[in-house]
């Protein structure tokens, strides 16, 4: 069994109405056989944290761990709605 990485990009999460369907389809391939790693991309979100707080003079290392911060939250989401496969 070969394992393959799906990229998401972040713009998914800015609008609800997609991800139920991205979520239905990644189990559809669970259950079929197929294995992955999903790597999602930041998003609006991801990039209203950053434009905060370089408005209040983070500095770019701390606004990169903020961005990491975000897209762990995107896949907690993700393992969340696929916990039952």
């Amino acid at each position: 069994m070969e394992i393959f990485t799906l990229k998401l990009s972040g713009h998914l999460f800015d609008n609800g109405d997609l991800l139920p369907t991205y979520v239905d389809l990644i189990r559809e391939l669970w259950v079929g056989g197929y294995r992955m790693v999903v790597v999602t991309g930041g998003g609006s979100l991801a990039r209203r944290y950053i434009e905060l707080g370089r408005g209040l003079g983070i500095n770019e290392s701390l606004l990169d761990m903020l961005e990491a911060f975000n897209q762990a939250s995107q896949r907690r989401l993700w393992r969340c709605s696929l916990v039952n496969y």
